[in-house]
């Protein structure tokens, strides 16, 4: 709940106070105590626009394909190796992944791409990848699957050919790929969008 979440501590971050005095000032929101009732024990997906538009302005949005590389590397070299040798010998073709906090969707489609590179025979498996952010604009712009240069800075051609489409001045995440993700909007605290997590 966001009663228990970040919110008791950020009344002491002077950018946070600015940033809430802003949005009260533009949205008529009241000076809120902490933990404040309009938002306590309820949903990011339930909160009124308002809140929303404070959401987007407190959180960190800086991601692209492949950011933090050596951890992708593990995935690849150790992680997935692991759990999908232990689910074949349990017969058990499931594989579930949460990508929490994934802004606008590039890590995700970065650990979409990865699965089926690694996992050859992903069609035997019942994989699901859902990614999960408080900002309802960032799932917005995930969800489109569009993407600018600035989201392959540490990419190349290659793989902006197998596995995107070109658009004007944009490329969009091949359909087989974005079938294989889902966003919803979520806080951390609200615990793991699916079982297995």
């Amino acid at each position: 709940s966001w009663k228990s979440g970040p919110w008791q501590s950020l009344n002491r971050c002077p950018t946070v106070n600015l940033t809430c005095c802003r949005w009260r000032c533009a949205d008529g929101i009241s000076r809120p105590t902490w933990p404040c009732p309009a938002i306590a024990n309820r949903p990011a997906s339930s909160l009124p626009p308002p809140w929303q538009r404070l959401i987007r302005s407190l959180v960190i949005g800086e991601t692209y394909f492949f950011r933090n590389r050596a951890y992708f590397d593990l995935l690849r070299s150790t992680i997935l190796p692991d759990i999908t040798a232990r689910q074949r010998a349990q017969h058990d073709f499931k594989l579930n992944i949460w990508s929490a906090g994934c802004s606008t969707g590039e890590e995700a489609y970065s650990i979409a791409i990865t699965v089926q590179e690694l996992v050859g025979d992903l069609t035997r498996w019942n994989f699901r990848l859902v990614g999960t952010d408080m900002n309802r604009s960032a799932l917005d712009t995930a969800e489109r699957a569009i993407y600018r240069n600035w989201s392959f800075r540490h990419t190349d051609d290659a793989f902006q050919k197998a596995y995107f489409t070109p658009l004007a001045n944009a490329l969009q995440v091949n359909q087989a790929i974005r079938e294989r993700v889902v966003f919803r909007q979520s806080n951390l605290l609200d615990g793991p969008p699916m079982p297995q997590c």
